[in-house]
């Protein structure tokens, strides 16, 4: 396969036009030359934060965060003990499918329920993945009870709710750590009274951090803790936007997640737009924080377009009637860029 257009390489996307040679899967070539095709080629996208259990219930009335969060009564946990399991699935699936067709070649999920709960994402992921796709999941579970070990077993970490509302966390982040997984918590969402409590856990991933302050930064940055933001969901919950651009100049890595899918649809580019034109991120550290910066997070490889490395990319067809006349790319897949606008996802 043979790819003419703009193509974004490297982990700086740098733009260059020539044409992506792909065979097996592998990008086997780049090919710097003047061509006539309108395409902008950009890595696939990576969702850093989702709750995709969450598919099962969408747009609910506009009530307080713990009223629609919180465990075990809030909203959307009432909602996952009362839904069927095959529709639980089929919701799932549902949002999977429309990650893909958005540009998503991965994501990083909180996962509740326990073992069932993870059992139930990795049913609608294998409906998904064998219709050949390669959607690659980062399953991150909720503990029931005393079963951290077996949640351990079936996927890649724990995804902890708050550390003020989970008893038993530091026994939690201590069997995580022993078996070498991945430990992620939300922080900072409503408040900053659990952020001191999360990084007493040294965790991989915080998400959110709404309300950290300088201090709260600093040793994200000195101890190489990763951020993720999820700006549409914050927006909507009424708690406030994250301080994107001091996280950035603290030399944290940030990432991007759309969080629940009952607040906000799982589509990178919503919330790309969203953060341009509410928090004026530059473009193309943007596009970084969807790409590879949110793999590299959860120890994955891949985001960037090299040679020798894997063909997952996003192909933007940029003479539709929305993309036409652009005069930077790079802008307008962020700005403005929709569903309708890609050309394929490989």
């Amino acid at each position: 396969m043979r790819i003419g257009g703009i193509i974004l390489l490297g982990e700086e996307l740098e733009p260059v036009e020539g044409y992506l040679c792909i065979r097996d899967n592998i990008i086997e070539s780049i090919e710097e030359e003047r061509c006539k095709e309108e395409n902008l080629i950009l890595p696939s996208f990576f969702n850093a934060h989702t709750h995709l259990g969450d598919s099962i219930i969408k747009d609910p009335p506009s009530i307080g965060l713990d009223e629609l969060v919180k465990p075990p009564n809030g909203l959307k946990h009432r909602a996952l003990k009362s839904v069927p399991r095959k529709k639980l699935v089929g919701a799932i699936k549902d949002s999977m499918e429309s990650m893909i067709a958005w540009g998503c070649g991965g994501f990083a999920d909180f996962r509740e329920g326990g073992v069932g709960g993870v059992l139930v994402l990795r049913e609608a992921l294998e409906w998904v993945n064998g219709g050949g796709k390669n959607l690659v999941p980062i399953i991150l579970g909720r503990p029931l009870a005393d079963e951290v070990e077996d949640v351990l077993r079936v996927c890649d970490g724990l995804g902890i709710s708050g550390y003020n509302d989970t008893p038993g966390v530091e026994g939690w982040s201590e069997t995580c750590r022993k078996m070498g997984k991945i430990l992620s918590i939300h922080a900072g969402e409503k408040d900053r009274s659990d952020i001191d409590g999360a990084l007493s856990l040294e965790p991989d991933v915080m998400v959110h951090m709404v309300h950290a302050t300088d201090s709260h930064l600093r040793t994200c940055a000195d101890e190489g803790i990763n951020v993720v933001v999820c700006p549409r969901s914050n927006m909507a919950t009424g708690v406030g936007l994250p301080p994107i651009k001091r996280m950035i100049e603290m030399g944290i890595d940030v990432c991007i997640g759309t969080d629940n899918v009952m607040l906000s649809s799982p589509s990178l580019l919503d919330e790309l737009s969203f953060c341009w034109y509410n928090l004026h991120i530059d473009e193309r550290e943007l596009l970084k924080m969807a790409t590879w910066k949110g793999r590299r997070a959860f120890g994955l490889d891949g985001g960037v377009i090299e040679e020798g490395g894997k063909a997952d990319v996003v192909v933007v067809n940029l003479d539709t009637k929305n993309m036409r006349n652009t005069t930077d790319p790079i802008r307008s897949v962020v700005r403005r860029c929709k569903p309708e606008d890609l050309r394929c996802v490989l």
